[in-house]
């Protein structure tokens, strides 16, 4: 009965590449799972409306939710994070099945953060060029996720050839070159994503206190484009004659990508969070004895208090919050 319970579940072998690749899948579930709570929590605390970019990110939590279990069934039922010569030829067909609904299911997340964030620049940003590059991005991204849905099933001939290898007569393209485009691709419209506001951000007529950290929070995603870069480099150099062992690498960076996407996405939202956490009575306390120091410390040197710039200055940025806050819906943009 153990060697049966063996065969069936390779991945109980004790493989270390099994485990760190599922120990962080569930980390960084955990992590978009409380940025979309804290989401919703924002959302409700303002009695504002879910809108296009909260549907599209819970649709994101939703594909990464099922890539967590396709990829956990990858470990238990596939092999993967073995090498392949420690895999029995007949399980060897299963990483194919599950690579390939991971392939889909990472597009179709990431193509949802992508939304989320491009609508939510609708939402903040009146300009009529910025607001119609948004749309030209909105319909590469969706094109992205239809050729990589594509590419995915129409890579060997016949389909069925893409997971079972022992078909006779199948052929496949050169997959290498459809991975490593992919890929690529996928790192431009990161990058195109990110950038995006940066030319709008740094024309904010702000002081530069206040203007830095609205730049440091919307260009965040730049650790996203980080994680892509790495993951086009890893698929550049990944070894296909052992892909069971090298899968469970891949899996992780893929997962990554989206997780730390939907957590970004949310980052921007979530200042009403903030701002009820902040008084609460334990941050209360804290803040007001922090600041009655300071305050003492300032008045004692012959200094002038916190907080004393005109009140036009900081006016761009109560818009820019509350277009954040009271966003639009997607029918009025």
């Amino acid at each position: 009965m153990g060697s049966q319970f063996q065969h069936e579940y390779p991945a109980l072998h004790n493989s270390p590449s099994a485990a760190k690749q599922i120990t962080i899948l569930l980390v960084f579930e955990i992590f978009a799972i409380i940025a979309i709570i804290l989401r919703l929590w924002a959302r409700r605390i303002k009695k504002i409306s879910l809108v296009f970019n909260d549907y599209v990110l819970l649709c994101a939590l939703f594909f990464l939710t099922v890539a967590l279990a396709v990829k956990t069934t990858a470990v238990f039922w596939a092999g993967s994070g073995q090498h392949i010569r420690d895999v029995e030829p007949g399980l060897r067909n299963r990483v194919h099945i599950t690579f390939r609904a991971g392939q889909v299911l990472w597009a179709a997340a990431n193509t949802s953060v992508r939304l989320s964030i491009l609508h939510l620049y609708l939402t903040i940003f009146p300009s009529r060029v910025f607001r119609n590059a948004c749309y030209t991005v909105m319909i590469v991204c969706i094109s992205f996720f239809i050729s990589v849905f594509l590419i995915t099933f129409l890579m060997c001939r016949p389909v069925q050839f893409n997971w079972d290898r022992t078909i006779p007569g199948g052929t496949c393209g050169n997959r290498m070159a459809g991975y490593n485009a992919t890929s690529a691709t996928n790192l431009v419209i990161d990058f195109l994503v990110v950038t995006m506001p940066t030319p709008l951000l740094c024309g904010l007529h702000l002081p530069i206190t206040k203007k830095i950290p609205i730049i440091i929070m919307f260009s965040l995603g730049y650790v996203i484009c980080i994680i892509s870069l790495l993951r086009t480099v890893y698929i550049a150099n990944i070894d296909l004659a052992d892909f069971t062992y090298a899968s469970a690498d891949l899996a992780i960076w893929s997962f990554l990508e989206p997780a730390l996407g939907v957590v970004n996405a949310s980052l921007p939202v979530l200042r009403p969070v903030l701002v009820r956490i902040s008084a609460s009575p334990t941050f209360t306390w804290a803040r007001t004895a922090i600041f009655s120091s300071r305050r003492t410390s300032v008045e004692d040197s012959g200094g002038t208090k916190w907080g004393s710039g005109s009140r036009g200055e900081g006016r761009e940025f109560k818009i820019l919050v509350d277009s954040v806050e009271r966003p639009c819906t997607f029918d009025s943009v």
